[in-house]
């Protein structure tokens, strides 16, 4: 049983919780963030955009409690007992996956698409044993290590770089995952991608979401037509940091927008990440991206120029064999014409779309796909902590 903590409890950090709430090798031992607990606890149990969490949360005496729907509200649950059975599917555990769209028919494929819901009752014994509660925003304070865990999952988004996370190892740490793209040469990592040149290295990168859903088509087409030079736009839900009405967004005159009552264009890091996970791409790509008034999942708009030639039927093969094969888990398929909302809660790191992608002139490629960047992300963030120990 690998034991993780969880400095940040916003939409990552609580994403990542509830995701770990549907897996029997992973469980959450600690959890820090400045901000009140009573709310956080309440934020935990009621997400507007993932739904009830399934089960009753009590915050008492630094301890989080989970209750299950069936079991009294005012008795927190004993602690449990994890087994090896029943196991999330994952890309790095195909046996024992569920069904997803893809083992169904093609007309089925949203099916993987679904609003968080609680544990079946095959993992319903899978309730953490009481987690305890930090309220530290000095990180020498955080000792995780004396608390049990293994690895350290970082979602605050105020440690980008080794340097503020080598502290977490220092106190007996095996594992520091950062869940963003760093400032420093960290190392990164996408799961499916470049997960295979993993070394052992105490301290890495997750990447970005974007990163995570672009990277693995990249991958794909580029090992099988090559790519000379890709331009993209993501458009993004919005996010906590911009503002309803407008207000003061330093260095940022569109983001100081109403996040909810416009399209505003706006930067991406996610070339730059993409080049640390496939480095055969330096030079070649750029891209930006739109917010827009939604509260979740993006649309991946890519455009490719290729070194060989290709047509509309061979690039819908190659991408849709690879989310049958070597890409199961990673690359989901959308075959219903599928709107944003369709893919909230879909555990992939991308949904490929083939009615929306083609090639023109056998030499430039468009490729369009989904990806929830909440829920997606938390599971790869699992999967690369279920590998690195």
């Amino acid at each position: 049983m690998i034991r993780i903590a969880i400095n940040g409890f916003g939409r990552i950090g609580r994403s990542i919780f509830r995701a770990s709430l549907q897996r029997n090798d992973i469980c959450v031992c600690a959890i820090n963030d400045v901000q009140d607990w009573e709310i956080l606890g309440y934020l935990l149990e009621h997400d507007s955009t993932h739904g009830a969490l399934g089960f009753g949360v009590e915050i008492r005496e630094n301890k989080l409690y989970l209750h299950s729907s069936c079991s009294k509200q005012d008795a927190p649950l004993k602690p449990i007992s994890h087994g090896k059975t029943a196991r999330a599917e994952s890309p790095l555990n195909p046996a024992n996956k569920t069904i997803k769209a893809h083992d169904i028919a093609p007309d089925s494929a949203l099916a993987s698409s679904a609003h968080f819901t609680a544990p079946t009752s095959a993992t319903s014994s899978c309730v953490p044993q009481p987690i305890t509660l930090l309220n530290h925003s000095d990180p020498a304070q955080l000792d995780f290590a004396s608390l049990g865990a293994d690895i350290v999952i970082e979602s605050s988004g105020r440690f980008l770089d080794t340097p503020s996370l080598t502290h977490h190892c220092d106190k007996g740490v095996k594992r520091v995952i950062l869940c963003a793209s760093p400032l420093d040469s960290m190392p990164t990592f996408a799961l499916g991608v470049n997960h295979a040149d993993y070394k052992q290295q105490q301290i890495f990168s997750n990447a970005s979401c974007t990163a995570n859903a672009l990277a693995p088509l990249c991958k794909i087409i580029n090992s099988r037509y090559g790519i000379e030079l890709m331009n993209f736009c993501i458009t993004h839900s919005y996010t906590n940091d911009q503002s309803l009405l407008d207000s003061v967004y330093p260095g940022h005159k569109r983001r100081s927008r109403a996040a909810g009552q416009n399209i505003i264009p706006t930067s991406t890091g996610a070339s730059d990440t993409l080049v640390k996970i496939l480095p055969e791409l330096e030079g070649k790509i750029a891209g930006l991206s739109v917010r827009v008034p939604v509260p979740n999942v993006m649309l991946l708009d890519m455009n490719l120029s290729l070194r060989q030639q290709c047509n509309t039927a061979e690039l819908h093969e190659s991408i849709i064999n690879a989310a049958q094969g070597e890409m199961r888990g990673i690359i989901d398929v959308d075959y219903r014409q599928g709107v944003s909302s369709d893919f909230i809660g879909n555990t992939h790191s991308v949904v490929f779309v083939p009615d929306l992608s083609y090639v023109m002139h056998k030499k430039h490629m468009r490729i369009m796909a989904w990806c929830d960047n909440e829920w997606g992300y938390a599971h790869r963030v699992l999967d690369m902590a279920a590998l690195c120990l």
